[in-house]
């Protein structure tokens, strides 16, 4: 049964999703679906963002930003130079089942961290600051997959040096019709 449907009707910044959604349950106690913006987003402002939609949001046939649904931006592209959030890997770093933190790759080669460990979704942001992310990679090479998260096999959980993961991803893109020959 279909409960609702979120396109770029709803928000621009949306683009070509080939994004596998995650389905989980955020620290303000509300369940949501989490998905970056994709490639090539029509009328927004071509940066990359993390979209956190609620379960609950968009039933009445609208959409709220900020009430339905949240939308975190990088501040990565520009409507000149369009950059797209890949799918994300959610952690839940303190196991109270809830999601703590996000990290998803983006088409110029960053990775970036979302910290949702707040009750207040108002609260939620980039961990390391406004367009800063965790990692670039050499010559902006795409990250278009999910990151694999593991935990940091010889930091003891008694470490101060939080969160104490593995972040695991490769890089590249087979979306346009000049990666058949790159």
């Amino acid at each position: 049964i279909v409960k609702w449907e979120f396109t770029s009707n709803h928000d621009p910044d949306l683009g070509h999703t080939f994004n596998v959604p995650v389905l989980a349950k955020m620290e303000n106690d509300q369940w949501a679906v989490i998905f970056g913006n994709g490639y090539e987003d029509t009328g927004g402002s071509g940066t990359a963002k993390l979209f956190i939609a609620y379960l609950d949001g968009g039933l009445d046939g609208a959409w709220t930003l900020n009430t339905d649904y949240i939308k975190i931006d990088t501040g990565s592209g520009s409507s000149s130079d369009r950059n797209g959030l890949a799918s994300p890997a959610l952690v839940d770093l303190d196991g109270n089942g809830k999601v703590d933190r996000a990290y998803a790759g983006d088409l110029k080669g960053n990775l970036w961290v979302f910290d949702l460990s707040s009750g207040s979704s108002g609260s939620w942001a980039l961990a390391y600051g406004a367009s800063k992310p965790l990692f670039t990679t050499q010559s902006n090479q795409p990250i278009t997959t999910e990151p694999l998260i593991v935990k940091h096999p010889s930091v003891s959980t008694t470490d101060t040096n939080k969160p104490n993961v593995l972040v695991l991803f490769g890089t590249g893109q087979y979306l346009i019709e000049g990666d058949k020959s790159s």
